[in-house]
């Protein structure tokens, strides 16, 4: 488990918000799942996930596993986005700039639903 995922689930247990880890009878394996698996939470590092957050110098073969998860990461959103469940994803350089506007964020997306 990484810092970035320890750190939230220190946070979910502090806040006493019931989650289950690393969920694998959902697709995608979310980071964390809430309400039976009705809110998924994805923690995306942004170098393995492609994010655009800064200019990667990546070779041929890196660019293209990245791109594999990308698109990988798409399709999970999308099966979500079907099936209706409350998809959320919080990206590593978002977390890093303001951690209690991200714990926020998913404190307000639970209380909605």
């Amino acid at each position: 488990m990484s810092l970035f995922e320890k750190e939230f689930e220190d946070y979910f247990k502090k806040k006493k918000i019931k989650f289950k880890r690393n969920d694998r009878s959902l697709p995608g394996t979310p980071d964390f799942s809430f309400q039976n698996g009705a809110i998924v939470l994805f923690l995306h590092g942004c170098y393995w996930h492609g994010h655009n957050c800064k200019e990667w110098k990546l070779d041929n073969i890196w660019r293209s596993r990245i791109s594999v998860t990308a698109s990988k990461d798409i399709k999970i959103r999308e099966q979500y986005l079907e099936q209706g469940i409350k998809y959320i994803r919080c990206w590593e350089c978002e977390y890093k700039k303001n951690k209690d506007a991200q714990f926020k964020k998913i404190e307000y997306i639970l209380s909605r639903y």
